[in-house]
């Protein structure tokens, strides 16, 4: 017969643990080795991302998956200076820097990809270059089919200037049910040894996930899709999560530049500047150049 334990603490004892279990959680977001998934709202979420984790992040389309990790790419390694590797084996690395120029730019895609291009288009282009040619990314890009194929190719984890382990890994490759568990198994391994965030992108449904028993290899499980409310919303619902709460966060959508952002962010891009300038230099040019003259 199996008997039924119960522990009767006094509250003050219950209090003093779950403060415990709260301050090491505030400190494991404060330190050196966490990572900022590139959305506040997630961060506050989630708890950030943790060496070791193996993260994924499930779509109903590829292309909202991408755009949603590399948004958080160009935030790690544009806005935060964090070194991260981004593997791809759908797309080429012109596909990918053409994106993240998108974002930094905030010139459309397809005026990139057809070099739709007028003077303010080109200094804001000059000035995304520049200011990505200092972001400490590297690139990927495998001639594979699956995910299968692209884990035997991924190149060994650096350090930063101070010997840790640098940032997270981004893999945005198709995975099949055939390979799954194979796949994951692997992808564990990866963690444990190079201590490495490992964010996975792919698609999948409920049915697919339960197959996959996906609780058993992950961390942390995003589920990315276009909130019902509004198509210029993304609603990520977080399944699983070993660092925090679960529940449903939602970030800004802009397809045209491939770009997720928090909802109270109005990010200020190259475009968006030149664009002010010029705006001022028309409207008050001749003004400030008197100005000028007079300083002198």
């Amino acid at each position: 017969m199996n008997r039924s334990t119960a522990r009767v603490i006094p509250l003050s004892a219950a209090i003093k643990t779950t403060v415990d279990r709260i301050e090491q959680r505030y400190h494991n977001r404060r330190t050196r080795d966490s990572f900022s998934t590139g959305f506040r709202s997630l961060d506050d979420m989630i708890g950030r991302f943790h060496p070791g984790d193996l993260v994924a992040v499930l779509s109903d389309g590829p292309d909202l998956a991408t755009a949603f990790q590399l948004s958080s790419v160009h935030a790690l390694v544009a806005r935060h200076r964090v070194p991260a590797l981004f593997v791809s084996a759908r797309h080429d690395e012109t596909y990918v820097v053409t994106k993240l120029l998108s974002i930094e730019s905030g010139i459309r895609e397809i005026e990139l990809r057809s070099a739709m291009l007028d003077a303010v288009h080109r200094s804001a282009l000059t000035a995304s270059a520049s200011a990505l040619n200092a972001a400490p990314l590297h690139i990927a890009s495998i001639d594979a089919v699956t995910l299968e194929e692209s884990i035997h190719t991924l190149p060994q984890a650096v350090t930063d200037d101070d010997g840790r382990a640098a940032g997270p890994v981004f893999i945005d490759a198709p995975m099949y049910h055939r390979s799954a568990e194979l796949v994951l198994r692997r992808l564990r391994d990866t963690t444990n040894d190079h201590g490495r965030p490992i964010v996975l992108s792919g698609r999948a449904t409920p049915e697919q996930r339960d197959a996959w028993q996906s609780d058993r290899w992950f961390d942390v499980i995003l589920q990315v899709s276009l909130a019902e409310v509004d198509s210029k919303l993304v609603q990520v619902d977080v399944l699983q999560n070993r660092h925090g709460t679960i529940g449903a966060a939602y970030l800004q959508y802009d397809p045209h530049h491939s770009l997720v952002h928090d909802i109270e962010d109005a990010p200020m891009s190259w475009m968006d500047l030149f664009t002010s300038l010029q705006t001022i230099n028309a409207r008050h040019g001749e003004t400030l150049r008197r100005l000028g003259e007079g300083a002198q």
